[in-house]
């Protein structure tokens, strides 16, 4: 991956960003077309959490497994501290929050292998 962003240039600000525990994405540029909005709001997100509780009791009947978690699909979280190690180690630079890793491929409903993120928990 470090050659990756040293190739596009953005080594130093992503490397950067990593270092000073700020939020960071990245899109694919191979991927498909970019739909992500920067202009979301707290609004956008709240609308969202109302949906996902409206629809948990049909998720809930149409979809018996997630009957222990009343309907609602999350994915859970792994501490993954080798990788923080190693992330350290090879960055130079020690981070005391915890590296989660977000487990799409353990989602009761449809698992995936193909969406994953890591995020940082302080």
């Amino acid at each position: 991956m470090l050659n990756k962003l040293k190739e596009t240039g953005k080594f130093n600000e992503t490397v950067q960003a990593l270092m000073e525990a700020k939020e960071i994405i990245w899109i694919n540029p191979r991927g498909m077309e970019n739909t992500f909005d920067e202009n979301i709001t707290q609004r956008d997100i709240d609308e969202a959490e109302a949906r996902l509780q409206r629809f948990a009791p049909y998720i809930k009947k149409v979809f018996p497994e997630t009957q222990k978690s009343s309907g609602i699909i999350e994915s859970p979280l792994k501490e993954i501290p080798n990788m923080q190690k190693e992330l350290s180690e090879m960055l130079g630079y020690e981070h005391g929050g915890k590296l989660l890793l977000k487990c799409d491929s353990h989602l009761p409903v449809s698992g995936s292998i193909k969406a994953r993120a890591v995020f940082m928990r302080y």
